[in-house]
């Protein structure tokens, strides 16, 4: 889809560009009236071009107009598979309970694992916490809605497809700087078509090559949770 964002009038060749800020969804361009030249001051939420913005993935950045103009752009994803899960790392588990208002806290939670059941199309969302503090979120998507599951992740990931063990995983990260990054492992459980989607989010400082055990471990335990 192709938007047009009309300048304001003016005299001068630019001096009617629209500051006004700006909300697209994932995958929309917006034209931008006199604009001979756009800078996005994050790439991974606005692809910018010569006159226009095109949405990549959700988010808030700005964008700067002929070297002069700045607007502010909000991004919004077009999925509804499932509200965004908490990634507020290090927060503590009264904060994840006050905040995660989709589905419903399992008697199965305990002191170091917060399970919510039934949220939107995802079977399970878990809150893993180290000494009280957020430091991993897990999912359980059935394969029946896979599709639907990859058209959310694309609105906020960068997706890569490894091969594990014979098993198809996806790697991701929501940020083209690692400050700002969350790093994703998706995994397909099993051989066949029936196998749920077990997904990980944790800070991308936790991504080095000493932690993949930790996010082999991590899944691990989800799993173990998941499936009683």
């Amino acid at each position: 889809m192709c938007l047009a964002f009309s300048a304001c009038s003016g005299s001068d060749s630019d001096s009617g560009i629209n500051t006004s800020p700006m909300t697209i969804y994932a995958g929309d361009s917006v034209a931008i009236s006199g604009a001979n030249n756009i800078e996005s001051a994050d790439s991974f939420v606005v692809f910018s071009k010569k006159n226009y913005v095109k949405g990549f993935h959700i988010g808030q950045t700005s964008v700067k107009v002929n070297g002069k103009y700045t607007i502010p752009v909000t991004v919004k994803g077009k999925s509804t598979f499932y509200g965004d899960p908490i990634m507020n790392w290090g927060c503590s588990e009264d904060y994840v309970k006050a905040n995660q208002l989709q589905g419903t806290l399992s008697p199965q939670s305990t002191s170091k694992l917060l399970i919510y059941n039934n949220v939107g199309k995802s079977t399970n969302i878990v809150y893993g916490f180290n000494n009280g503090s957020l430091v991993y979120v897990g999912t359980l998507v059935e394969d029946v809605y896979s599709s639907d599951f990859f058209d959310y992740l694309l609105e906020r990931f960068f997706l890569i497809s490894e091969m594990d063990n014979g098993r198809m995983c996806f790697f991701g990260l929501n940020a083209l700087k690692e400050t700002k990054a969350t790093i994703e492992d998706l995994f397909e459980i099993g051989k066949d078509n029936s196998s749920p989607w077990v997904n990980i989010c944790m800070p991308f400082s936790m991504s080095s090559s000493s932690s993949m055990s930790k996010i082999m471990n991590n899944l691990g335990n989800v799993k173990m949770v998941l499936r009683q």
